[in-house]
């Protein structure tokens, strides 16, 4: 069986429903893609340090989901430095959630001392003088709850 020709799409056309295109056989999606991989190369490991690697490749994805709409949206360029330093904001973002700091941070005015801006508190905290705490007392609330709704 033969494939019929594809054609390229670009960003004033699309494509009649049902044709699917590979964006790394078009020799104009890869022109693009070298360009901003000589951008990512030379500055991912001053903007993302050791996450370098990360943060470009989460780059790629970005660009290989939606080629077309980058290209007519972006240089080359731009597209690689706005790419770049959003990716390696979500990169640290993402370090300081898994250490445990929580993405927001502030500083205490007394002490001076950073902490996540995250505040957890037990269900004693809230409501001290609540008759419903732990798992048996919310069970037997709920089964109080469905036979009242019954009724």
């Amino acid at each position: 069986m033969e494939r019929a020709p594809r054609s390229t799409p670009t960003p004033g056309n699309r494509l009649p429903a049902g044709v699917v295109t590979d964006p790394t056989q078009d020799p104009v999606v890869m022109a693009f893609w070298s360009t901003v991989d000589v951008v990512l190369r030379r500055r991912s490991n001053v903007v993302a340090g050791q996450h370098a690697d990360d943060v470009r490749q989460r780059v790629a994805v970005q660009f290989f989901s939606a080629p077309y709409m980058v290209m007519a949206s972006y240089t080359p360029e731009a597209f690689a430095n706005v790419a770049l330093s959003s990716r390696a904001a979500d990169q640290r973002r993402t370090e300081r959630i898994q250490r445990g700091e929580g993405a927001r941070q502030q500083r205490d005015p007394v002490t001076g001392e950073v902490h996540s801006a995250r505040q957890v508190c037990g269900l004693d905290a809230l409501d001290p003088d609540s008759e419903r705490i732990g798992d048996v007392d919310e069970f037997e609330f709920r089964l109080v709850q469905a036979d009242e709704l019954r009724n």
